[in-house]
């Protein structure tokens, strides 16, 4: 057989190796079912995750949300089905609420200090560098603080214990049972973090019990994050969703991300017409000022117009006085 005819034949073999029909991709959407939210609303996000139009139910999805300022606002881990994904390095073995000293206690009044005990269990060989991050909600779903308890490493086989100290309830804290939620990772979900453990939970009572309102549905590759937006403040703005998924593909390994997705809503305050972030007796002065008037009047003022009818009338009126005491998080 002459070279060329070799080389030839070596060539179709190997452009047909690389062009064989590939397995189906994993997608993950996540979307808002708003643009925009009002405070006091309740945002709703819902995603999936499908391999060839079919769910993907064994995976591993990490969630963060980022407000404004570019800080964590909520960081979740969960299944994306009934099936547990296996292989993951890091266990949450224990989390509890305490005292300064680390003694269990879950009551707190509001201004009070809160502690957290948790232990962390390495249950393969490798060493990792890691950050535990916690994420707390009220009673009512209302997510109220995201944060890194811990940025350091574990060894193979080790097994740790750290308490942190203090977490103050803030003074308008609502009555009822509060829940956290604790995740590992080597970085957050937003920098393309990598899923360490499954997600672990505690509750804790301020001054007295109430029913947990869940805020999170998973079935058989769909999602749904719902979360009221507190007149506690919050910054007003865009906030960055970002969403992971992770599958094991081998048994000796952690999951590794298969794909990822990204959206982003914005939180606003009607009623709050001189942007100060506070809904207060200026802004009804300025609407008040503008009463009656439409496009080409004296006294016209688009940003009086609330409900954006061409008219500022009592239903502008009405919206700030509902408004009224509402305040939020604005940029300096």
């Amino acid at each position: 057989m002459k070279k060329s005819t070799l080389l030839l034949i070596i060539f179709l073999l190997l452009f047909s190796t690389f062009t064989l029909p590939s397995k189906a991709k994993a997608t993950l959407n996540i979307t808002s079912n708003k643009q925009e939210y009002n405070i006091g609303e309740t945002v709703i996000l819902k995603g999936n995750l499908t391999s060839d139009g079919n769910p993907i139910s064994n995976a591993l999805i990490s969630l963060e949300i980022d407000d404004p300022k570019g800080q964590p606002f909520i960081i979740r881990t969960f299944p994306s089905g009934q099936e547990i994904p296996q292989n993951l390095p890091i266990e949450i073995a224990n989390i509890i609420t305490c005292d300064s000293s680390g003694n269990p206690k879950d009551t707190f009044k509001r201004e009070d200090d809160m502690g957290l005990k948790i232990t962390l269990k390495n249950n393969v060989n490798n060493a990792y560098n890691i950050i535990v991050t916690i994420n707390m909600f009220y009673c009512n779903g209302v997510p109220f603080k995201a944060f890194i308890a811990y940025n350091g490493s574990i060894d193979g086989k080790q097994t740790i214990t750290f308490t942190l100290w203090p977490i103050i309830i803030p003074s308008n804290a609502p009555q009822g049972t509060a829940i956290l939620y604790a995740c590992v990772f080597d970085k957050l979900p937003a920098e393309g973090g990598q899923v360490y453990s499954l997600e672990k939970n505690a509750t804790f009572n301020i001054l007295s019990p109430s029913q947990i309102k869940e805020t999170l549905q998973v079935n058989n590759g769909n999602f749904n994050l719902t979360f009221p937006l507190t007149t506690i403040p919050i910054p007003l703005g865009n906030y960055s969703v970002y969403t992971a998924a992770y599958q094991s593909l081998t048994p000796d390994l952690p999951p590794i991300q298969i794909t990822y997705s990204t959206c982003s809503f914005k939180v606003i305050l009607i009623g709050d017409i001189n942007n100060d972030g506070t809904v207060d007796g200026v802004d009804i002065a300025i609407v008040c000022r503008a009463y009656g008037s439409e496009p080409g009047d004296e006294n016209w003022n688009p940003d009086a117009d609330l409900n954006n009818d061409n008219i500022v009338d009592g239903i502008d009126v009405a919206i700030v006085c509902r408004a009224f005491g509402v305040t939020a998080i604005t940029d300096p």
